[in-house]
């Protein structure tokens, strides 16, 4: 993937992740599969998820 491809897949995963109630388990390959995101890029989804969330309240 190129890089702003990636970081548009990352942006979208973390928005998808933080509007889920609960998140699928296990959350890494769950998001890898659906975003098509490498290990690494899955695991910085989920950072701007918690960050997402962490805004919200």
């Amino acid at each position: 993937m190129t890089d702003k491809l990636s970081n548009t897949q990352v942006q979208k995963a973390a928005l998808w992740l933080a509007a889920q109630k609960e998140a699928p388990h296990p959350v890494v390959p769950a998001i890898r599969q659906k975003f098509k995101l490498s290990a690494v890029d899955a695991v910085v989804a989920i950072r701007e998820a918690q960050l997402i969330r962490g805004r919200s309240h």
